[in-house]
């Protein structure tokens, strides 16, 4: 009857490591990704745009 409980707890103890090596593959494949900028895309759509308006209405209100 020993010899069964142990076999268990042995066996239970395995899966609950099989388990935690899994969940941290997981967590570091996951930081090995690099972060993007929530508004990566909106930046960079409009990047130029700013810098020849702003110049222009600064010009626009000096001539005035």
């Amino acid at each position: 009857m020993h010899v069964l409980a142990i076999y268990s707890v042995n066996e239970h103890i395995s899966e609950l490591m099989a388990q935690s090596a899994n969940e941290r593959l997981a967590n570091e494949a996951k930081a090995s990704k690099p972060k993007r900028s929530r508004f990566a895309f909106l930046t960079s759509r409009f990047a130029g745009r700013g810098s020849i308006a702003g110049r222009g209405a600064t010009k626009a209100l000096a001539g005035s």
